[in-house]
């Protein structure tokens, strides 16, 4: 019985080997400096993790010894690499990508007390920059409609 039971824990210990993770780790910058925040993660997959306050990454995945590495940001183009075992942490750049809006839309809401139950019941304050207000109007408009 022990020996049947020895013989069942070698062939699962050989059956998780065959699962080993490989740890992935690098750096993710842009021009000048480390981007914190960025996904990184196994194309296809959700291995992955964010980057650090100096760019490091680090995360294990089950994928074999090479894969794809996607790198994504806010306020950056994404990223596709080449991962391979043994060659290294891989440092990724990534290219700033700017955009222009023509409007914003600033919502707010403001809290009044009901009549009947004295429960508070929130009330809508919108309020649209078409880049004519200046801020101190804007103040102005919303301290009129009962906002701060």
């Amino acid at each position: 019985m022990k020996r049947n039971i020895l013989i069942l824990l070698l062939l699962l210990s050989g059956y998780c080997l065959g699962y080993a993770q490989q740890l992935i780790s690098g750096t993710v910058t842009d021009d000048r400096h480390p981007i914190v925040g960025a996904n990184v993660f196994v194309k296809g997959t959700t291995d992955g993790c964010l980057t650090d306050s100096l760019g490091h990454f680090s995360f294990s995945t089950l994928k074999a010894d090479s894969t794809q590495l996607m790198v994504t940001c806010i306020g950056y183009d994404n990223a596709e690499r080449n991962w391979q075992k043994g060659l290294g942490p891989p440092a990724i750049r990534l290219y700033e990508r700017t955009t222009t809006i023509d409007e914003v839309v600033v919502t707010g809401s403001t809290f009044r007390f009901g009549q009947a139950n004295g429960v508070k019941q929130p009330g809508a304050l919108d309020v649209v920059l078409d880049g004519k207000t200046n801020t101190v109007n804007l103040w102005k408009r919303i301290s009129i409609q009962g906002g701060y």
